[in-house]
């Protein structure tokens, strides 16, 4: 897979200042640490769109990777969260994995939250005279789920598990959703603005993303919000809304 070793080799020379900055600062100090992971991560999904792996516009987006490189991404992740869950124990402390145990509900809350934001995306597309890119009919492309849903959990490690849920702990349930989703949405600014072009309708479905998802992981826990914004993202990606 040349495509991703390419990738791999351009966002190298990041990730070896990540790791000095991590190895540099007091595994204590939780919002520095935290700082890193989102700005690495954040410099790494928007070198994807150079790289070819994604096109995007303001109503639609495709994966145009090849499967093994979607498949290698998604394993890429799936390590980052691993990598943080094991050697992190300071920044997951306050993350809810799934309520009470209750793994159904959290996988219940996810169908719904996902559900939800195609039904927004829907809307507003409608309300602004988009064209919707539907009409191709149901399809299953196991490389772009998996893609999708690996691929969000790490922001949804970040942003919900580390950020909301420490802000929960001082904050009100309402506040502790709307800063991380706030926070989400600017994240996409330099992907908006600089890497697209298109401008708002990025932050504005960022926003309600990170909201939905901030609610749904505030009910049911991470394994709600990644199943919420992974599930979400396929839809947008295989032209369900």
């Amino acid at each position: 897979m040349p495509a991703l070793i390419d990738y791999l080799i351009a966002i190298a020379p990041a990730g070896i200042l990540a790791l000095c900055l991590l190895w540099l600062i007091p595994g204590t100090e939780i919002a520095g640490r935290t700082a890193i992971y989102i700005l690495f991560f954040l410099l790494a999904r928007d070198a994807m769109g150079p790289h070819g792996f994604w096109q995007l516009t303001a109503s639609s987006l495709s994966l145009t990777a090849p499967s093994g490189v979607l498949l290698g991404l998604a394993a890429i992740c799936v390590g980052l969260c691993l990598m943080v869950w094991r050697f992190e124990p300071l920044l997951c402390a306050q993350v809810t994995y799934w309520k009470q145990g209750h793994l159904l509900r959290s996988v219940s809350w996810g169908l719904a939250g996902a559900v939800f934001i195609g039904c927004v995306v829907l809307a507003l597309k409608a309300v602004s005279g988009m064209a919707s890119v539907t009409g191709g009919g149901w399809c299953l492309d196991w490389a772009v789920l998996i893609f999708a849903l690996a691929g969000n959990a790490f922001e949804e490690l970040m942003f919900r598990g580390v950020l909301q849920g420490r802000l929960a702990q001082q904050l009100s349930p309402m506040r502790a959703i709307a800063i991380p989703a706030l926070l989400f949405s600017l994240c996409h600014a330099w992907l908006a603005i600089v890497v697209t072009g298109i401008g708002a309708p990025i932050l504005v479905f960022t926003l309600i993303e990170g909201l939905v998802a901030g609610f749904v992981y505030w009910r049911a826990g991470l394994v709600a919000a990644v199943l919420a914004h992974g599930l979400a993202i396929y839809g947008l990606a295989v032209g369900l809304y």
